[in-house]
């Protein structure tokens, strides 16, 4: 069964494939995902795999959150960015879903 993310839990996945990407894959604390982005969200991320928490070492504390990869193929339609580069043609865009669900199963094509 396909589960289509909630607006505040695409937002999170974003902001935190942000911040992790900023600290080179380090997990991030809680609080870096913005206003109105709380517990419960953050929770059901972690419980269907998008999400996980694990210890900091740039802040120096546990209970932290990065994106999986499977957020990422969430994020991108089925495609990680090393794979959209490869396979988007010089002077082509590559257009990520409006809709965001999971599972992904392959290359843009949701269950």
């Amino acid at each position: 069964m396909s589960y289509r993310l909630t607006d505040r839990e695409v937002k999170a996945l974003e902001a935190a494939e942000f911040e992790c990407d900023f600290l080179q894959g380090d997990f991030v604390i809680k609080a870096k995902l913005g206003p109105n982005i709380g517990k419960k969200t953050v929770d059901n991320l972690v419980s269907i795999g998008l999400l996980e928490l694990g210890f900091s070492t740039y802040y120096n504390e546990g209970d932290c959150i990065r994106v999986t990869e499977d957020g990422l193929r969430c994020l991108y339609g089925g495609l990680i960015s090393e794979e959209i580069s490869e396979q988007i043609k010089e002077g082509q865009q590559y257009h990520p879903p409006r809709q965001k669900h999971w599972p992904v199963i392959e290359q843009g094509k949701f269950i």
